[in-house]
């Protein structure tokens, strides 16, 4: 005996159609698609909870950062020059400036990120930019937007450059 698929009154483990509700107990290709997706959407999630697609220390490069597994030196530096501003029209505030890359590795992902305080010296947010790529000894043009409202920000300091 099963359950019908509809109705769930207990039928016949070889029947075809439900003699409660005459509905096909065949199961179609679009049933088995649904639930082969809703497992791999299932599988998805638990992967990204127990962590395997989340960002791993093992390749995370840093200014002046040595990475004692994979045992190569990113050195990423913060050029003379940048500056901070509030855009009139939208009331964010941005910081311009250049990240250089010294060393001789081509980077697939960078970012800069800016701790913002305000006229009091209190933390209010942060500032941050990424780029998906920066070539050996190269110069990228950030523009870090930060998450407080503009005219709130008095001061920033850098926080972190990183890249892989």
């Amino acid at each position: 005996m099963k359950k019908c698929k509809y109705c769930r009154e207990e039928i016949d483990k070889n029947a075809k159609v439900c003699p409660y509700c005459k509905r096909s107990q065949k199961s179609s290709a679009l049933t088995i698609f649904q639930g082969v997706l809703i497992g791999l959407v299932f599988l998805f999630a638990i992967a990204i909870l127990n962590g395997i697609w989340t960002d791993s220390d093992d390749f995370d490069y840093s200014i002046d950062y040595t990475n004692s597994t994979i045992k190569e030196k990113v050195n990423l530096s913060l050029e003379d020059g940048h500056y901070g501003y509030v855009d009139d029209l939208l009331g964010l505030y941005y910081i311009e400036g250049y990240v250089k890359n010294n060393s001789n590795k081509d980077l697939s992902y960078v970012s800069i990120t800016f701790t913002a305080y305000d006229s009091t010296g209190n933390t209010i947010g942060t500032c941050g930019d990424y780029n998906m790529s920066l070539d050996s000894y190269g110069s990228w043009k950030f523009k870090a937007v930060c998450d407080s409202e503009g005219s709130q920000v008095a001061s920033y300091k850098l926080s972190e450059v990183t890249g892989y």
